[in-house]
């Protein structure tokens, strides 16, 4: 088939409008500065896909984006504009050839200082302009506005000053064009400089403010292309979430235009902390002659010998090798292009040009001859850096996707096939951190404790406890103290500290345990736990007490497991404490109707550690009624009784408080009532002797009930 005779097939598949605006595609990415003046500041960058079929031009200004929240607006800069048609067949976009002359500008912020901690739903960053080429899956996609988002999300409550992410972005641009009745094994290549694990789906397309478009009738986000609502021999289209291949067979009497868009969710510590997506128009049309994508098998495993498959999992300081082979079944010329964040230079140099040094490498032609087939060998010496990742995460795996592209010389559309080959890497030797148990509150310093781990290596691996510290239970949280003896297991965090704790209100501890790589490796916290803080409120007579959980949920080895029991105690007279209250509810009202007296309370939950985590002491000088004024006389009825139902009766209508409590001390029932003389109580209580106790602004009075 000529060049020209493509030409014509391709502009009539394409059609024309004075409303396209023959934008193809885009995406949205952001990298964070880690050096120079401008380090801890954003770029966000903006890439966009334009037709060469018509003669437009997009302008170099006037582009923008916003951030939602504040609603921003950021300018962009023209940084690149980049000719990516299809020169294996040698067209360009002076061609003006659709679909196969193609641009991609590239535009870019000035460094950006964000002072924000993104919501929990993120925060959106926005390129919108007119309007979306005419495509056959979205109705009235012509005078749609053209929406490209990406999404930051939270880090453990992080602000973005200093940033804390690059967010993830493509290697591979995109592939536009196919012949009818040839197989897509596309893959963008995607990827993460900070080596966060990343997600693949099939999401709607945006129109104007960010609302989805309407996909026309047997299309859909997940299904862009014919598929078979249209018609049940059509093919489905297929994405591999883990990472991001697409696969379809495009049938062989179908032509059009469809727009596509992949999303690629980055996550860190099990937390989604970023999203982006790129758009894009994929176009069949007819060719006159079949062409077959190479064929590329499974690599044959030099190191570990004994793996298979696609996927492999060794250890830090383990090396990975493999022999891989691609065929060209039609006897055209075969090309590479290899991706990964851990090869080298030219994926040729084992010292320059990775994320974390050694890098992978390759060895063989990337070239072949007609009908040739290609064979090259990767080879990679892991160690512990490259498991220590810049994220911080405390995962003991980190995952590196290596992507390999084999492209025919076929014209008018080259034939490709793309594999990805995962190396998990595993540290070393590590240690899980401890479990919390107690946080004991000790005037202005407070004391953490928790259970040792072992270490059972033959060589020790053990480096350090990690003790961190937060003001807020959702972070960021800050280390404040290492504990280098694998025995010790208490902390205390004093007020001389250079983040010294909060002394009215809560703090937040959690513990990392660092072994393994040479103490490199930081295990993630397994459990965090609160201080107990108690506040009062004093309301005449009443002290109103309440405080909060240790731990959500409460720990196995807490009082009262699964729930949390505490025990309250009131110090009056002057240090004489006693038990007033043991139960699981986090409040508590008291009244002992003295005058101008001090009385002060503390509450604890015991561990079976064993310890015992202690509140703050809270005082307040009693404004009740004199002690010499009697309390109100009640008599309970029936007593004894079943404890299906009893009622309270005095000779006086008054308000305040009932409580009852079992020969134990603990509250079984409190409940508060509004002036009256008699109330009736409803409790499922069990055969035993209670106290029932009634507290009224002349102080308190009891009485003995037997339930049988």
């Amino acid at each position: 088939m000529t060049r020209w005779f493509i030409t014509v097939i391709v502009l009539v598949m394409l059609g024309s409008t004075t409303k396209a605006s023959h934008i193809i595609g885009g995406e949205i990415y952001w990298e964070c500065i880690q050096s120079g003046p401008d380090a801890g500041k954003l770029i966000f960058h903006v890439k966009i896909y334009k037709d060469c079929s018509v003669n437009t031009i997009i302008s170099a200004s006037g582009h923008s984006i916003q951030i939602t929240g504040s609603w921003s607006e950021y300018p962009l800069v023209l940084v690149e504009q980049v000719d990516v048609s299809n020169e294996v067949c040698g067209y360009a976009c002076t061609d003006e050839v659709p679909s196969q002359s193609i641009e991609m500008y590239h535009f870019a912020t000035a460094p950006v200082l964000m002072t924000e901690v993104p919501p929990a739903t993120g925060m959106n960053i926005i390129y919108h302009r007119c309007c979306l080429t005419d495509v056959d899956n979205i109705a009235n996609a012509n005078v749609q506005e053209f929406t490209l988002v990406a999404t930051m999300y939270p880090n453990d409550n992080q602000s973005t000053n200093p940033c804390y992410d690059t967010g993830p972005a493509f290697a591979e641009v995109p592939e536009f064009t196919y012949c009818s009745g040839y197989s897509m094994r596309y893959n963008p290549m995607a990827f993460d400089v900070d080596g966060d694990s990343l997600s693949f789906s099939l999401s709607h397309i945006l129109g104007a403010s960010q609302n989805p478009v309407t996909y026309e009738s047997g299309y859909s986000a997940e299904q862009p292309l014919p598929g078979p609502t249209i018609d049940p021999s059509y093919s489905l289209l297929e994405l591999d979430a883990a990472n991001g291949q697409l696969t379809y067979d495009f049938p062989p009497t179908v032509q059009g235009n469809w727009m596509v868009q992949e999303r690629v969710d980055s996550w860190r510590c099990g937390q989604r902390i970023g999203s982006i997506t790129r758009n894009w128009v994929v176009s069949a049309g007819a060719c006159n002659a079949p062409n077959e994508a190479p064929t590329v098998s499974s690599p044959s495993w030099l190191a570990p010998v004994a793996n298979s498959g696609f996927e492999v999992t060794v250890h830090a300081g383990d090396t990975v090798s493999f022999a891989l082979n691609a065929v060209e079944p039609d006897g055209q010329q075969l090309s590479f292009v290899g991706w990964g964040t851990q090869f080298g230079d030219s994926l040729l140099s084992g010292t320059s040009g990775c994320v974390v040094e050694p890098c992978a490498t390759l060895s063989g032609p990337f070239a072949s001859a007609a009908g040739d087939s290609l064979d090259m060998t990767f080879h990679w010496v892991t160690s512990c850096d490259h498991v220590v990742r810049l994220n911080g995460c405390g995962s003991p795996v980190s995952t590196y996707p290596f992507y390999f592209k084999f492209k025919d010389n076929a014209c008018p559309v080259p034939a490709s096939t793309t594999v990805t080959v995962t190396v998990n890497l595993l540290a070393d030797s590590v240690l899980p951190s401890p479990v919390p148990h107690c946080v004991d509150v000790m005037g202005d310093s407070v004391m953490v404790r928790w259970a040792a781990v072992e270490d059972t290596f033959s060589i020790p691996v053990f480096e350090s406890y990690v003790i961190e510290y937060s003001s807020n239970a959702n972070g960021p949280f800050t280390q404040i103290g290492m504990v280098s003896d694998i025995a010790q297991t208490e902390f205390v965090h004093r007020s001389t500290d250079p983040i010294p704790p909060n002394p009215s209100g809560r703090g937040h501890y959690r513990i990392k345990t660092r072994s393994g790589c040479g103490g490199q490796f930081v295990q993630l916290a397994f459990r965090q736990v609160t201080s107990i803080y108690l506040d009062m409120t004093m309301d005449g007579p009443w002290h109103e007490l309440s405080w909060n959980h240790l731990a959500t949920p409460a720990l196995a080895s807490s009082d009262g497991s699964p729930n949390e029991t505490f025990r309250l105690y009131r110090e009056y007279p002057a240090g004489v404490w006693e038990e007033i209250y043991y139960g699981m509810p986090t409040s508590f009202m008291d009244s002992v109707g003295v005058v101008d007296e001090v009385v002060s309370y503390r509450v604890e939950l015991s561990d079976d550690l064993p310890c015992v985590s202690h509140s703050n002491i809270v005082s307040g000088v009693w404004n009740g009624i004199s002690s010499t004024v009697s309390p109100v006389d009640f008599k309970v009825i029936p007593n004894p009784n079943t404890g299906e139902w009893f009622a309270i009766e005095w000779n006086e209508t008054v308000e305040g408080r009932v409580f009852i409590y079992d020969v134990s001390g603990r509250s079984v029932y409190q409940a508060s009532f509004l002036p009256t003389n008699r109330l009736t109580i409803n409790a499922p209580l069990t055969s035993g002797v209670y106290t029932v106790s009634i507290a009224t602004d002349r102080g308190e009075s009891n009485h003995k009930m037997m339930i049988y």
